[in-house]
């Protein structure tokens, strides 16, 4: 099993990756031309967004040394993402999750035909 400050992490950079994906993907060109005429480029909608959560920054601020860390860590995934997006390379996830322990598994419910 592993412990709770592994959890936090894990679930961090997954909460950060789906983040960036949700900002970054599935855009209707209507969508990106109303946020055009807000944001100079996506990326500064997403800052925006994530400046809008005041007690999650505080206590991000608070935790990480003055850092807004999940602010920096979804930037940094979203450039990744973007850049993947424009050079046609695939995107690397950073998760490296080991597979689940079989037995949290619900038990087999056999075949349903």
């Amino acid at each position: 099993m592993i412990g709770v400050e592994s959890f936090q992490l894990i679930r961090g950079a997954t909460a950060a990756q789906f983040d960036s994906e949700t900002f970054l993907y599935g855009k209707t060109p209507e969508e990106l031309t109303e946020l055009k005429r807000h944001f100079p480029n996506p990326r500064d909608a997403v800052a925006y967004i994530l400046d809008t959560f005041p007690i999650v920054k505080r206590k991000d601020e608070e935790k990480y040394d003055g850092d807004y860390r999940i602010k920096r860590v979804i930037l940094e995934i979203y450039d990744e993402m973007a850049e993947a997006v424009h050079t046609g390379i695939p995107y690397k996830t950073h998760l490296d999750s080991p597979p689940a322990d079989a037995r949290c598994c619900h038990p087999s419910r056999g075949n349903k035909t």
